[in-house]
């Protein structure tokens, strides 16, 4: 493909499954997000300039998700978070450059959405995801 051409990106493409069923009702703008805590990578250079470059094997980090205040996840999460069990999450894009994604064998709810109402519009919520390993695709 030319690199000028148009891509389209479909959010509906980005498939997310928490403890084996799909999220759904997602929040606007971004709705997921996963990192890493620490660098994949340490250097340490000495007086003369050798350098030595360390992996890192710390793989834990966060994901943070947003969906609507009315998803039928915003129950969901709060009994995941009152559970206190380990959880498998996958996410997967599915976009024309997709096969990106991740994946979280043992996760847990960290923050739960804070709670709130408005008068006029539906609010997004966001639920905080730890894992011990975070391996993306």
């Amino acid at each position: 493909m030319p690199e000028n051409d148009v891509r389209l990106y479909d959010p509906a493409k980005v498939v997310t499954m928490v403890n084996g069923d799909y999220v759904t009702g997602w929040g606007d703008g971004n709705f997921i997000r996963a990192e890493r805590y620490e660098d994949q990578y340490a250097i340490k250079v000495g007086a003369t300039g050798a350098s030595a470059r360390t992996t890192n094997n710390n793989q834990s980090g966060s994901i943070k998700i947003v969906i609507l205040q009315t998803s039928p996840w915003a129950k969901k999460f709060r009994e995941l978070e009152k559970s206190r069990d380990t959880f498998p999450v996958v996410c997967i894009d599915n976009n024309e450059d997709g096969d990106d994604g991740f994946t979280a064998e043992q996760a847990w709810v960290k923050k739960a959405a804070p709670f709130s109402r408005g008068d006029k519009d539906a609010e997004n919520m966001e639920v905080e995801i730890e894992t011990n390993r975070l391996i993306f695709n």
